[in-house]
């Protein structure tokens, strides 16, 4: 398996490794499906773990792996994760997706994402109140277009970040990369024009638009799977070639 290109998983905030459960089985290289620290049983928040903790944690995971060459698809502020792990894993990294994922500037928090008002009370909801949304926050902004089974299934399954995740700069500087951008249409946890600044940041070779919510690996498993498949096969085919919009 050493010789394939492995894709590696990485979800966003509150959500766990079940996102990709409709989008893998359409896969035909191997995968890893990443998780957060935290998602032991009876997990309680712990604002200890440190941004570097969330990435290191995801980078262990990787090695134990031991595959050569990587394509990595982050989700959300798995983003923020998923270009430490790009920077650390540089020479092993064929292509970087970014699936309506947070792409700070200039080495910024996934606070700085945000227009300068909603920074600022993100931020004083963050410290006061933390990071566990109330059922129908999480019902609006993550599951608009899921059905109720799964809607449900987010909402149970949700798990409270520390609140470093959001707050503390990724110090990582944008270099050039393969990477696809994934903008959904109908998102309205990051609408369009939050998503359009991420894809100016991160400056990727391609861009594909699909009509879903926050969590198209759900919602349209078979249509996210089949563009991943696509620029996989890119990455594998001519990875020294940027691949044309």
């Amino acid at each position: 398996m050493e010789n394939y290109t492995g894709v590696v998983f990485i979800h966003g905030a509150g959500l766990g490794t079940y996102i990709w459960e409709k989008v893998t089985p359409y896969l035909k290289n191997p995968y890893l499906l990443t998780d957060f620290p935290g998602r032991e049983k009876n997990y309680t928040i712990n604002n200890d773990i440190r941004l570097g903790d969330y990435c290191n944690h995801i980078i262990k995971q990787i090695e134990n792996w031991k595959m050569k060459q990587l394509v990595i698809v982050t989700h959300s502020i798995g983003g923020v994760i998923g270009l430490k792990v790009a920077e650390h894993f540089e020479s092993r990294v064929m292509g970087f997706v970014g699936i309506a994922s947070s792409i700070p500037a200039n080495g910024g928090s996934f606070l700085s994402c945000l227009p300068l008002p909603k920074q600022l009370l993100m931020g004083i909801i963050l410290r006061i109140a933390g990071t566990k949304p109330p059922d129908s926050a999480i019902k609006y902004s993550l599951c608009n277009d899921l059905s109720s089974d799964l809607e449900k299934k987010v909402i149970d399954s949700f798990v409270p970040e520390s609140k470093h995740l959001f707050l503390e700069k990724s110090n990582v500087s944008i270099s050039k990369i393969n990477a696809l951008y994934i903008r959904l249409s109908d998102d309205n946890e990051f609408p369009i024009h939050l998503q359009d600044k991420m894809i100016r940041n991160l400056d990727p070779k391609r861009i594909i638009t699909l009509k879903s919510g926050h969590l198209p690996m759900m919602s349209i498993p078979k249509e996210l799977a089949e563009e991943l498949k696509n620029f996989i096969q890119t990455c594998e085919n001519d990875p020294g070639k940027p691949e044309q919009p």
